[in-house]
């Protein structure tokens, strides 16, 4: 009857055996960037390129993983090019990534109350649409918006009606530029904003409409626009632009967004963490796992061989190494391909420990030990020669 090894689980693949803590921690780390991705490209238009993207990577990872040879040469080509084609095609979106991730990293601005803050923007707009004034509104999301506003002066006030409708009274001189909130506080007025470059879609709007759908296609701010022509009140939000049919919807619109974007901390955090974007957390997950099997995944041991200098550590102060031979070691390397992968072929040493060492010719033993600079993974199976030739003399003696 065969024995089974120590640590092995019969009936389970091999690579799947020898997973252990980094391999998890390294599918884990794959797992939270896809998942970003994906939840950061799931309202964008430019989503379903990215499904199509992804779905080739499928199909070139199982090619590869059944070694399809012509399907993975042809696809791996394509996906060369595509690098470039990528960055071209997501350049907003991928900028808009890097930012949210600085914003992370450096910490998010304070969340504003939302009811207040809803109640005072709704009022305000509701009342500029009756008189027939026309008004712009910019909340802050979590993306930041200063690389795509233009102008306007600084303001650090709290939003109330009466401030609000000194900034956007017709003899303002400000009143033709947008209001920026964020923090749930005015910190711009009288500012410019990019315009939408959809004519089709702003085809029937002005301005003001315009650049409120220009700014909602480049970040998640929500805008608000009061049509001083119509009397409407409109939102931009998510690269989409839409009328109220109702005054009355502002202001849950408003709550809503505010909300979403800056969510009050939950004690259950596991909970929330088990059951919000469910799906893409699944797909996420799988993607990972996915991808460490077909690529990170060892293809079985290997040997291979390596020529690596000597270095001497802890000599004497008052001995110098005279003479040595060899001055390289050949040493034989085992472990998976990627292991080998990590390996820093220069950085490979033989480092020999001379501490104590005598004046004279002696030979030093080459002990597996010595060799340094091995990553996980990889063992040293053996070393050419074991032993070292090596003559010491003293500093101040002449040769």
């Amino acid at each position: 009857m065969q024995e089974l090894s120590a640590g092995r689980r019969p009936g389970l693949p091999e690579f799947i055996q020898n997973i252990d803590i980094a391999d998890i921690v390294d599918i884990a780390i794959v797992a939270m960037l896809i998942y970003a991705g994906l939840v950061w490209f799931k309202k964008t238009r430019a989503f379903l390129v990215l499904v199509g993207i992804v779905i080739l990577g499928v199909v070139f990872a199982l090619a590869r993983f059944f070694n399809l040879y012509l399907t993975t040469a042809i696809l791996q080509g394509f996906f060369a090019v595509l690098l470039i084609a990528i960055i071209v095609m997501f350049q907003e979106e991928l900028r808009r990534f890097f930012e949210r991730v600085a914003l992370w990293g450096l910490g998010r601005h304070a969340p504003p109350a939302a009811i207040p803050l809803a109640l005072a923007l709704a009022r305000t707009a509701v009342d500029l649409s009756r008189e027939r004034v026309g008004a712009l509104i910019v909340i802050e999301g979590n993306d930041p918006t200063d690389r795509h506003i233009e102008g306007g002066s600084l303001l650090n006030g709290i939003p109330s009606e009466p401030l609000l409708r000194s900034i956007f009274d017709p003899h303002s001189p400000g009143h033709d530029g947008a209001v920026i909130i964020r923090s749930g506080k005015i910190v711009r007025f009288a500012s410019h904003l990019p315009l939408s470059k959809d004519p089709k879609r702003i085809a029937s709007f002005g301005t003001r409409h315009a650049a409120a759908l220009g700014l909602a296609e480049r970040c998640d701010a929500i805008c608000i626009v009061v049509s001083e022509e119509r009397g409407t009140i409109s939102i931009g939000r998510d690269g989409d632009l839409y009328v109220l049919d109702d005054p009355s919807k502002l202001e849950p619109a408003i709550e809503e967004f505010l909300k979403e974007k800056f969510p009050i901390r939950q004690k259950k955090f596991i909970v929330r963490m088990l059951t919000v974007n469910q799906r893409e957390k699944i797909a996420a997950i799988l993607l990972a796992a996915g991808l460490w099997a077909v690529f990170a995944q060892g293809q079985g041991v290997m040997q291979r061989d390596y020529m690596v200098p000597i270095e001497y550590g802890n000599l004497p102060l008052q001995l110098v190494v005279d003479r040595a031979t060899p001055k390289r070691l050949s040493v034989t390397l085992s472990g998976d391909e990627r292991a080998f992968r990590l390996l820093n072929q220069d950085s490979i040493k033989a480092t020999i420990d001379l501490e104590g060492a005598k004046p004279g010719r002696q030979m030093v033993e080459i002990q597996k030990t010595d060799i340094a600079h091995i990553p996980r993974g990889i063992t040293v199976e053996s070393v050419h020669p074991q032993a070292v030739d090596l003559t010491l003399r003293p500093a101040d003696e002449g040769k």
